[in-house]
């Protein structure tokens, strides 16, 4: 029987472990733990002995005044918590005379004395632990096949002459470069999210018994994709006034006729971030020949009839509102044994880099199917007690149809003029506070507060969604949830979203290198039986590429006979030639009671997107209107990573998990900035502030830090001199006001299952398809009848 399951895609990182590992140093750390526990011993001893001189000895009426002032001069010394000097020790035994005192001296000295060397011990051992640091990122990138290929070459280059030429690694440039060397092994060794050869991809199969184990072997495919951002603005800056035959034509896709105007929206391919580009062009009889020839799609520049006037075009390229573009220039890579230290420059394009594997993903995907499930039910309940905003949309569609780019028109005008479209919210990666006193998420968060401090789980089962009311939440459209698998059982949940979408641009790669990926397989043919007994054809949202940096995610293989949106298939993927344009402007919006129904020519189409990125403006705005009532996207899967937010008054919140068995918030704690001052003290006053910190609140060895949203978190090893590095730039990253969120690892680096090479520990994630038992055929008819409204 197929199922959704039959494989998975493995997202693993493309360093092992070892090397970020490498940066630890137990021995020093012992050193700074017990320094600070004499310093602990030594203050509590001083304070002691400097009351016991106050009410002992300072009050003799016998005592001198030389030897008061030495009495109290050593006082002073004892209250601030510094050590003795041999000579004011020797003072002060001549002066106390009783042998109580003498005793509590002794002991106050003798500690002051192993203070004074664990301090020099400490910084000797800080100092040779920093010149070690310099050098061996360079060094442990060398001994891994690939790892130098983490790097430009430009950086490998800069480094091999400055070594060659006698410079040290302790000049300022090679600092700096061994820093940012540091960077790229904490961000190729931890994370996995794929990137060049920081991150890598491979198809595995999945299987409900136990294995050998899961590896990656020596075997690598090289692949690199244009960035199309830059190409299309590079062909657009030089065919506006020049356009040869080899290029093609069309227009820009959000466009539509207002009388004798032609509304125009488009986005300046110059900027780094969306610039919105609105235009009202005059029509006349040769912009409505261009338009009506690229009504269809992209045409060659041939299509253009001859008596277009050159200067016309040329203006309507410059102003984005027809784009440019040529065949997709990529370099396919074959399997072949990992490189040695040859670095590998995406240059203006992209890198992906695919990695054979061994072995099988084993998993019990019932358990992880209905843990899933119960996720799910608590997004409902977040979504539940969110704040309604005024559907204004859906006010704008009434139940005779309207042509989709007039209702794009309004809606987008309507945005601005609020400036909905300026406003950037960072990624939902937390859990929101109640915003309804009394429903069902207020009542569950008030069970999780009710939870003791110390305890090491909050467990959210299936009977306490229950009593709070969460709906149940089959999977009724495939899913894909990433997760890591833990050494104990279970799994740490990294991501979820709509199926098809996580791993959009590896599917034909990774089709090409082995001929099938079963998942994919399946969900197509999912959507073809939906489409056969729905008779609901869907149709594909193509966005094209608004900035350079997300123009790699593009790319997807084509499930669908149709398409709409960017009328240049090219770029997406190999397949998409054999598929039907539908141009924005055919497609109509109606509502039918209270669902938005998309049209073609008079007959219901369902909207996809499988884009791995988000829309953004304009792009984003016309999404919402054509997926308004989508089933691929009506689940909203809300990252939970950050769970203080949702317990203001609490500086710790333990591990949460749903069903016994699914983590889907690590434990984490909130740390005011005020607390942790950094700056100035150097390095072994930081290590030493840590290591307080984290024996103070419990802290695992391995943590990720970062701001209150938990944003980008920067990983930590609590037993390395780097530790004071990454807390003092997630430092420099705080806002006024701001507090630090400490989250744990997991697993934890010393618990990695999925080996590289053999033997070498390597941070892993596996993209899952669920729901795991049921034929795509049968899942189509159940969303089928959703559809319908008949369930």
């Amino acid at each position: 029987m197929t199922t959704m399951s039959e494989s998975a895609v493995l997202r693993v990182a493309g360093l092992p472990i070892r090397l970020w590992l490498a940066a630890s140093s137990p021995d020093l750390f012992a050193c700074v733990r017990a320094l600070n526990h004499i310093h602990d011993d030594h203050l509590r001893e001083a304070s002691g002995l400097a009351g016991r001189l106050g009410d002992e000895v300072v009050p003799r009426p016998e005592l001198p005044a030389a030897a008061r002032r030495a009495v109290l001069a050593a006082r002073r010394r004892l209250h601030q918590g510094q050590a003795l000097t041999a000579d004011q020790a020797r003072r002060l035994r001549e002066i106390v005379a009783t042998a109580d005192l003498t005793a509590h001296l002794d002991r106050v000295t003798s500690l002051s004395a192993e203070l004074l060397r664990l301090e020099e011990q400490a910084e000797a051992q800080v100092a040779k632990e920093h010149d070690r640091l310099l050098a061996a990122p360079w060094h442990l990138l060398g001994t891994v096949p690939g790892g130098r290929a983490c790097l430009t070459s430009d950086v490998v280059a800069d480094i091999e002459r400055r070594l060659a030429g006698g410079e040290p690694w302790t000049s300022k440039k090679l600092r700096r470069r061994s820093d940012y060397l540091w960077r790229m092994i904490a961000r190729g060794a931890v994370k996995t999210t794929p990137r060049t050869w920081l991150g890598q991809v491979s198809l595995v199969p999945v299987a409900d018994r136990h294995s050998s184990g899961l590896s990656v072997n020596g075997q690598v495919a090289v692949e690199w994709t244009e960035n199309v951002h830059a190409r299309r603005a590079e062909l657009a800056a030089s065919a506006a006034d020049r356009l040869g035959p080899e290029l093609r034509l069309s227009m820009t896709p959000l466009h539509r006729a207002e009388g004798d105007r032609l509304a125009v929206w488009t986005v300046d391919p110059a900027a780094a971030t969306p610039n919105l580009l609105a235009y009202r062009l005059r029509r006349s009889p040769a912009l409505d020949r261009i338009v009506e020839t690229l009504r269809s799609g992209v045409r060659p520049v041939s299509a253009l009839e001859p008596g277009s006037p050159p200067g016309l075009v040329g203006k309507l390229v410059r102003l984005g509102v027809l784009e440019v573009s040529a065949p997709l220039r990529q370099r396919r890579g074959r399997w072949e044994k990992t490189s040695g230290s040859t670095a590998s420059d995406a240059g203006a394009g992209f890198v992906d880099v695919y990695r054979r594997a061994e072995g099988a993903f084993t998993a019990d995907l019932a358990t992880l199917q209905r843990a899933f499930e119960q996720y799910r039910r608590l997004g409902l309940l977040i979504g539940e007690d969110e704040p309604t905003p005024e559907d204004r949309l859906r006010e704008r569609i009434g139940p005779r149809p309207r042509p989709v780019m007039d209702v794009f028109a309004e809606e987008l005008a309507a945005r601005t003029e609020e400036g909905e479209l300026s406003r950037h919210a960072l990624p939902q990666n937390a859990w929101p506070p109640a915003h309804r006193p009394g429903s069902g998420y207020a009542r569950l968060l008030d069970l999780m507060a009710a939870s003791p401090d110390a305890a090491p789980v909050i467990d959210l089962t299936p009977a306490m969604l229950d009593a709070v009311g969460a709906s149940d939440a089959p999977i009724t459209w495939p899913v894909d949830c990433v997760v890591r698998p833990l050494p104990g059982g279970g799994w740490v949940l990294d991501n979820a979203g709509p199926a098809a979408v996580l791993d959009a641009r590896f599917v034909e790669t990774l089709r090409r290198l082995h001929g099938t990926v079963p998942a994919a397989d399946a969900y197509r043919a999912f959507l073809a039986e939906l489409d056969r007994i729905s008779g609901v054809p869907s149709v594909e949202l193509l966005i094209p590429p608004l900035v350079p940096q997300a123009a790699n995610a593009i790319r997807r293989p084509r499930y669908t006979s149709l398409w709409t949106g960017d009328p240049d298939p090219g770029h997406y993927g190999t397949t998409w030639r054999a598929a039907r344009y539908l141009p924005l402007g055919e497609l109509t919006a109606h509502r039918e009671a209270d669902r938005v129904v998309i049209s073609h020519a008079g007959r219901p189409v369902r909207i996809c997107t499988h884009a791995t990125r988000s829309p953004l403006t304009p792009w984003s705005v016309l999404t919402r209107i054509l997926c308004a009532d989508s089933q691929q996207h009506a689940p909203r899967y809300r990252r939970l990573r950050c769970s203080l937010t949702a317990f203001p008054g609490r500086s710790f919140v333990p591990r949460i998990t749903v069903a016994g068995s699914l983590v889907v918030s690590a434990a984490q704690w909130r740390i005011p900035a005020d607390r942790l001052d950094l700056a100035g003290g150097g390095d072994l006053a930081g290590l030493r502030a840590l290591t307080r910190l984290r024996d103070r609140l419990g802290l695992p060895r391995w943590v990720f830090v970062a701001g209150p949203s938990g944003y980008r978190p920067l990983a930590c090893d609590l037993e390395s001199l780097r530790a004071v590095r990454v807390f003092e730039q997630a430092l420099k990253e705080l806002a006024a006001g701001d507090e630090l969120t400490v989250t744990e690892m997991l697993p934890a680096a010393d618990e990695l299952s999925v080996s590289d090479h053999g033997s070498e520990r390597v941070a892993a994630e596996v993209a899952v398809r669920l729901p795991h038992a049921v034929p795509p055929t049968a899942l189509a008819v159940a969303a089928a009848q959703i559809s319908a409204g008949t369930t």
